[in-house]
């Protein structure tokens, strides 16, 4: 595993975390730090059981690094995956909540975290797809 990359992006997780706990301060008419405590998973859904959520993501974590081990074409996104659920992990295991600050306005708020997962995810896909997808031309 990258470790240096994998420990970078959790400390950048739980920096940006940290310096905005209990901010709200609007930086664009769009966009502010909004800092705000979440319970549940993905926009809320399945609010005050952090013990589900802390064994669910503690599954989800070690599926993803089975597969790190295994796909090695997958190792980067699920690099990033990693590194967002074990800040959202540690949210959960050291504050009892996950701490979101990043506020569209348009979007329920999310943290790194969330982004790191969201792009590993996404990573994932489109390696995936390219790694599958049927070679063009003539027949």
């Amino acid at each position: 595993m990258k470790l240096k990359l994998f420990f970078f992006l959790v400390f950048l997780d739980q920096l940006t975390k940290t310096l905005t706990q209990g901010v709200h301060s609007e930086l664009l008419p769009f966009f502010a730090i909004t800092s705000i405590t979440n319970t549940g998973t993905a926009f809320g859904l399945f609010s005050s059981n952090n013990f589900l959520h802390l064994i669910l993501t503690a599954l989800l974590l070690g599926i993803s690094l089975y597969l790190y081990k295994k796909e090695s074409s997958l190792r980067q996104g699920l690099l990033f995956i990693l590194a967002g659920g074990t800040g959202n992990l540690l949210d959960r295991i050291f504050r009892g909540h996950v701490l979101d600050f990043l506020d569209f306005k348009l979007w329920p708020v999310f943290n790194l975290a969330d982004t790191f997962i969201v792009l590993g995810v996404a990573y994932c896909l489109y390696s995936l797809y390219k790694e599958h997808r049927e070679p063009t031309g003539f027949k």
